[in-house]
């Protein structure tokens, strides 16, 4: 390996090095998953286990691959199965990431998940990820990831509960409430409920194109 970019031989100055040879290679990991290469995912998974931080981000690429290559990440997800719930009592340990971005990243992961399980036509589990993501795009106003969960939901009403269908009204109704006092008495770009869920489950139809077709900007 060439070290004579490094500019002086200190332990520091090495560690400097060492870590950024790390980031390229799980930078040229990530950019083979996204290309729909499997085979260095062992190896990306390897990486992303050990930096806590970069867990959501990490789960999130491979997941966006998965959706649009349509590859099995099953194991992967059972893997991280405890640190998913970590992120979600919010007992993971945040570094690199501001508050802000750290529930961003969550959010969209778990619509990405929700996404993936639909499309396994396992609709109990999507479901359940889809109202996670939908609470906290709610929390932070997350426009763009409302409507992609709504999309979701409409498209899995009929096998909701009760239940869900009520805290799905309530969480809506609090969009609603968001956009007025933003916005006054104008509610925004959700003229209303009802549009809301005729648009969302249009966009559901066509977001499989859309949404995943997105990986490749």
């Amino acid at each position: 390996m060439d070290k004579s970019w490094i500019g002086e031989d200190t332990e520091e100055a090495l560690q400097l090095m060492n870590q950024c040879m790390e980031w390229a290679r799980a930078n040229i990991y990530l950019l083979r998953i996204l290309k729909g290469d499997v085979t260095v995912l062992p190896e990306y998974v390897a990486y992303i286990e050990q930096r806590k931080e970069e867990i959501p981000s990490g789960l999130f690429k491979i997941l966006q691959a998965a959706n649009y290559y349509q590859f099995n990440v099953d194991d992967i997800l059972q893997q991280f199965e405890q640190k998913i719930s970590d992120c979600r009592d919010h007992q993971l340990e945040i570094r690199s990431y501001n508050q802000q971005i750290f529930e961003d990243r969550y959010t969209n992961l778990m619509a990405e998940i929700a996404f993936y399980y639909m499309n396994r036509n396992q609709f109990e589990i999507s479901m359940d990820y889809i109202m996670e993501s939908l609470e906290y795009s709610v929390k932070i106003n997350s426009e763009s990831c409302i409507i992609k969960c709504a999309g979701m939901f409409e498209q899995l009403r009929h096998t909701a509960s009760l239940e869900t269908l009520k805290e799905y009204q309530n969480l809506i109704s609090k969009v609603q409430t968001i956009n007025q006092k933003k916005n006054g008495f104008v509610i925004g770009r959700l003229v209303s409920l009802g549009t809301l869920f005729y648009s969302t489950a249009l966009h559901c139809k066509i977001w499989n194109l859309t949404y995943t077709s997105s990986i490749l900007i």
